[in-house]
């Protein structure tokens, strides 16, 4: 915990950090803001105008691919973060630089810090999430958080990496190209 909240105070220094409402839950890796100042203009809303935020270095098991099984710890995670993040609740997004971006299908990427821990250290914690660095790394002394909460999941067999051990596997071993 400790090791967290330094963390956060030194990527805050350099790192934009902007307050939202949480609209809804849309899986485990994936939750809507209301529109606030300082978002994207161009990000991706809802029918409401709610703005979809995908998590930053995570990747949880699907629940609304078509065709594809659903998988039990794709709603295990997507309860997790409903728990910690619920509708109503004021979050931070924030992430390194001037303004937070968007992914290819207009989703803003953010951290997402729910009081003093952030959802992210919070699945991977759980084993729902692998460290997800395909894209990139978390920023400051973050990465070292997610790597040690990764590594203590992996450890207690925690979530997926019990049932789903050789994908989670996989995904902690991707890295930027």
């Amino acid at each position: 915990m400790r090791l967290c909240l330094l963390s956060l105070l030194a990527v805050a220094l350099a790192a934009i950090e902007i307050e939202a409402t949480v609209v809804r839950i849309a899986d485990g890796d994936t939750l809507s803001v209301t529109a606030v100042d300082g978002l994207p203009p161009a990000a991706k809303r809802g029918k409401g105008g709610d703005v979809y935020v995908r998590l930053l270095c995570v990747d949880t098991l699907e629940i609304w691919e078509e065709g594809k099984p659903k998988a039990a710890e794709g709603f295990a995670a997507r309860d997790l973060l409903a728990g910690l993040a619920k509708p109503g609740l004021k979050v931070v997004l924030w992430d390194e630089g001037d303004k937070l971006k968007l992914d290819k299908y207009g989703r803003v990427l953010a951290f997402v810090r729910v009081g003093k821990v952030t959802a992210q250290e919070t699945l991977i914690g759980a084993g729902l999430s692998a460290y997800w660095r395909r894209y990139r790394l978390a920023p400051g002394t973050l990465d070292a958080v997610l790597q040690a909460a990764e590594a203590k999941a992996r450890e207690a067999q925690r979530g997926a990496w019990k049932t789903q051990a050789e994908l989670m596997a996989k995904k902690s071993a991707e890295r930027p190209k």
